[in-house]
């Protein structure tokens, strides 16, 4: 029993053993028995080669091409996706290929996709890898082909041996990574870059020559359609060099991350270009006005968004996110022009109609352009083109036609001034001889009318001693009336003198005032009632002799008032002026309406205390550096009254602090001139009142006149001024 026990120990130990070996022998033979990729004869081009890719996600981005060949990695080595991977890992692929072409055994290698570092290690015979680099943001010194539209790298592939190739990806500008592998025969690619390179060349030989023509024609006519047209195909063909690669290749070589500055750049300034030929060479100021308007705004908001786009590109690092702002924005540049090429179209003007059908050629080329985005770059570089080639030719016969439609137009206007100038002179003939003929009979009328003429002669000498006569009447009645005038003058000024009373109460003060006439309707009024300081600025209605008869009138009634009736209260001294004047006026019964405007302020200087009433008229008042405005209530003194009774309002002003007081009429802010023959505002008033209240008030009034003068120049005064200033101390 011992015995038969021991032998099917053993047998056991040998299944076990047997099992574990099959095992074993499947995870590593799994890992190395990649199915190759066999390149057959007469065949040049190979775009399957993801069928037998194996791919390895590196999260960590710290392994290299030593750690990859480690057993534990290589089982991490399995069919996966291929695009759509996320642009913050570093990506392996790992190929078999088995060369079976006898004939050829250089091959290239092409990793296409946005992928900004490309590595491929390709195993020697003596288990050293070879490295070559490719991709968009590699330098062309570090690549061994330096083509940008499609990342590549040669293989060296002998017949008939394995070659195992493991290629590293991995973007910078959040760009997803791509494995979009193919091989291609060295004849296949040289005649794809001599196409490339023949293309272009023909593109921008053509544009250059319409450039250069056009340039010459602005230096000659100084037409400014042939400026933008220029401007506008030289970045064209400059978007053409970035679109195939070209400027990647030979103008940012060494520092490729930057060559996207092209396509940005390139894409804002070609549309603003684009708006500027338009608006210049269909006039559209004039074409359509309302569109013209829109088409500016469009512009600016356009070179507004290229420092938008560079900042996501390069300060955010986000090349998608660049990339659908830039399309999107040309899908919305495609609407906008939709919608001016339907209002081009409305106008039916024929320069309209090329215009309209090259940038029918030019959209339908951007909308497949949009739509194919990331089909193909050689289809895409096609449609741009063909496009832009197509639009340019468009363009160039609208030109044409224009400058023969200003040829026929002065043609015509050249005959048109050739046949008036025919008319012109048959004209004179026709009028020489007219002239002539009324000449011989004028020379007849003279002739019999010369003793008419004598006693007319003779009439007229008595007629002019007449007039002499009346003249010396009318004279001596004018000075009489100006006589009477200064008369008043002088009436008023005495009448309304309060200049010492004024002086003694506050010794830091000034009154501008400046009549439009001899005599005024601005006056002011002051008295000092024991420590209450009463001071009014009254501006009455109208200037001259009828606003002088009301200054008097309201001088009497304030004097009434306040001497009298003893009110010292602003807003009861405005009710009793207002009732005064109404009665004065006889207002109730007729029609008059004369009044006046008037702010008045009562100042206790030893409570330190303001209080203040105004009838339309406003006070101004500095404290602390600030400027600060009580409007007076919106009715005159005077006039017509709707409500029963006329209440004014009354404002206090603390006086605890130094306080400069201002109080005027409106003839200051209502003076017309300037620039722009415009009235002076009452803004403008207060903000020089703001600059000069800390000077003396001899020099503040010296400024007010001088701005005064400066701003009415020829024009005449339109109204009285007067503005009295306080200082408070």
């Amino acid at each position: 029993m011992f015995g038969l026990a021991q032998s099917s120990t053993g047998n056991m130990n040998h299944w076990v053993i047997f099992i574990l070996s099959i095992i074993f022998s499947t995870i590593v033979f799994g890992v190395k028995a990649q199915e190759s990729f066999t390149i057959i004869p007469e065949r040049d081009v190979y775009e399957n080669l993801n069928d037998k890719l194996l791919t390895f996600d590196d999260s960590t981005h710290q392994l290299t091409i030593n750690d990859i060949q480690q057993a534990d990695i290589q089982k991490l080595f399995k069919k996966g996706k291929t695009s759509g991977l996320n642009h913050q890992h570093v990506y392996w692929g790992k190929l078999n290929l088995l060369n079976q072409d006898s004939t050829q055994t250089k091959w290239i290698l092409q990793c296409d996709g946005y992928n900004s570092v490309v590595e491929v290690y390709i195993k020697q015979p003596n288990g050293t890898f070879l490295l070559r680099k490719t991709g968009e943001f590699v330098p062309a010194s570090q690549k061994e082909i330096n083509e940008a539209t499609y990342p590549m790298v040669s293989l060296q592939l002998p017949y008939n041996q394995p070659i195992e190739v493991y290629i590293k990806i991995y973007t910078q500008l959040k760009d997803s990574p791509t494995f979009k592998l193919s091989l291609w025969h060295p004849d296949k690619i040289n005649n794809y870059r001599e196409w490339k390179r023949f293309s272009q060349g023909i593109f921008q030989g053509a544009f250059w020559i319409l450039i250069l023509y056009n340039l010459i024609l602005y230096m000659i006519i100084r037409n400014k359609s042939y400026l933008f047209y220029s401007l506008y195909m030289i970045f064209i063909t400059i978007y053409s060099l970035y679109v195939q690669g070209f400027t990647r290749e030979y103008f940012f070589a060494e520092i490729p991350i930057y060559n996207a500055m092209i396509w940005i750049c390139c894409a804002n300034i070609t549309a603003v270009m684009y708006y500027a030929f338009m608006r210049s060479f269909l006039n559209t100021s004039q074409l359509i006005p309302n569109t013209d308007q829109l088409i500016r705004f469009y512009m600016i908001f356009r070179l507004l968004l290229l420092p938008l786009e560079l900042f996501t590109y390069y300060g955010l690092s986000n090349s998608p996110l660049t990339d659908l702002l830039t399309l999107s924005l040309t899908a919305i540049d495609a609407v906008f022009a939709t919608y001016v090429l339907v209002m081009l179209f409305r106008t039916r003007d024929i320069s309209a109609r090329y215009f309209i059908i090259g940038a029918i050629f030019l959209y339908t080329a951007i909308l497949l352009m949009i739509v194919l985005h990331g089909y193909s770059k050689l289809f895409y570089a096609i449609i741009y083109q063909l496009g832009t080639s197509l639009e340019v030719l468009l363009f160039s016969l609208g030109l044409g036609y224009q400058i023969r439609a200003t040829e026929r137009e002065k043609q015509l206007a050249q005959d048109n001034l050739i046949q008036e100038l025919k008319n012109k002179e048959d004209l004179q003939r026709k009028h020489a001889e007219e002239l002539e003929n009324k000449v011989l009979d004028r020379t007849n009328e003279l002739s019999e009318s010369n003793q008419e003429l004598q006693q007319m002669n003779e009439e007229m000498t008595v007629t002019l001693e007449t007039l002499k006569d009346k003249n010396i009447i009318i004279e001596n009645k004018n000075q009489a009336i100006n006589d009477s005038i200064l008369y008043a003058q002088r009436i008023q000024e005495a009448i309304l003198s309060y200049e010492e009373s004024l002086k003694a109460s506050f010794k830091n003060h000034f009154v501008f005032f400046r009549p439009r006439d001899v005599v005024s309707g601005d006056f002011y009024w002051f008295r000092q009632k024991g420590d209450e300081s009463i001071l009014a600025v009254v501006d009455c209605t109208g200037h001259g002799v009828p606003g002088a008869f009301m200054s008097l009138i309201a001088n009497d009634l304030l004097s009434h008032i306040i001497d009298e009736k003893q009110i010292t209260s602003p807003e009861i001294i405005l009710q009793n002026l207002h009732n005064g004047i109404r009665k004065a006026l006889k207002q109730k019964e007729n029609k008059n309406h004369d009044g006046m405007d008037i702010a008045v302020v009562n100042i206790k200087q030893n409570e330190k205390k303001l209080s203040f009433a105004g009838a339309k008229n406003p006070l101004i008042y500095i404290q602390n550096h600030e400027l600060s405005m009580i409007r007076g209530d919106r009715f005159s003194i005077g006039g017509e009254q709707l409500e029963n009774e006329r209440l004014f309002t009354k404002y206090e002003i603390d006086l605890s602090v130094p306080t400069t007081l201002y109080l005027f009429s409106d003839g200051y802010q209502d003076q017309f001139g300037g620039e722009k023959d415009k009235k002076i505002s009452a803004r403008k008033l207060r903000e020089l009142l703001s600059s000069i209240y800390t000077k003396s008030p001899k020099e503040q009034k010296e400024e007010l006149g001088l701005y005064l003068d400066n701003w009415k120049k020829n024009e005449e005064q339109v109204d009285d001024i007067l503005i009295v200033g306080v200082e408070i101390k």
